[in-house]
């Protein structure tokens, strides 16, 4: 088991590094196709215990541009990916451990901005589901859901390329474990690809 969690952290963290190095030829042009591919990564952290990794990838459809100096607005539909292990701590839903990977399906406002390059805002809808979660790792596991409002923010730094930002999110979420539903505070973070 321990080693099943090794690779799995090993897996993600190739991943962000296959993130980071798809980002390396910076650009300061947004792309100005009416659908654009879009790709995160990010780490989430709840008051009641949540901590998971997730892997979001979709497209994001033009929906206008006033001018220069005013943001482009995307709607994007996203799919997510949960890995059975956290890039950082144990993969759990609220006080329940993440027995199994989890899936879901995110729907986005994003508006992002030419001047600075990078610099952006969102909200969405998220729900996910996991077919496995239990309080203890040893237990049977049953199904677990969340439904997730989300405010998202994101800029570019210095340090990585600039069509790499970074990602900061809040969000209001909803946690239906077995036996129990109660709400969540969530704070993420994490890079998005800025195309």
């Amino acid at each position: 088991m321990e080693d099943d969690l090794l690779a799995m952290r090993i897996k993600i963290f190739g991943f962000c590094c296959g993130l980071i190095l798809l980002g390396c030829p910076p650009t300061n042009v947004c792309a100005q196709s009416s659908v654009q591919p879009e790709l995160y990564t990010y780490q989430t952290f709840g008051n009641r215990g949540s901590s998971y990794t997730s892997i979001a990838t979709g497209v994001g459809i033009y929906l206008m541009d006033r001018d220069d100096s005013e943001p482009q607005r995307y709607l994007q539909s996203l799919v997510l990916f949960v890995p059975q292990a956290s890039l950082v701590t144990e993969s759990k839903l609220g006080d329940h451990f993440l027995l199994s990977s989890g899936q879901g399906l995110e729907i986005v406002l994003h508006d992002q901005w030419r001047d600075p390059v990078g610099k952006g805002a969102q909200i969405s809808l998220r729900h996910l589901r996991w077919t496995e979660a239990a309080k203890a790792k040893k237990e049977m596991g049953e199904p677990a859901s969340t439904t997730i409002f989300h405010m998202g923010w994101n800029g570019s730094m210095k340090a990585i390329p600039t069509n790499l930002v970074w990602f900061f999110g809040l969000d209001v979420a909803q946690l239906f474990l077995p036996g129990t539903s109660y709400g969540e505070i969530q704070g993420a973070v994490g890079l998005r690809l800025n195309w």
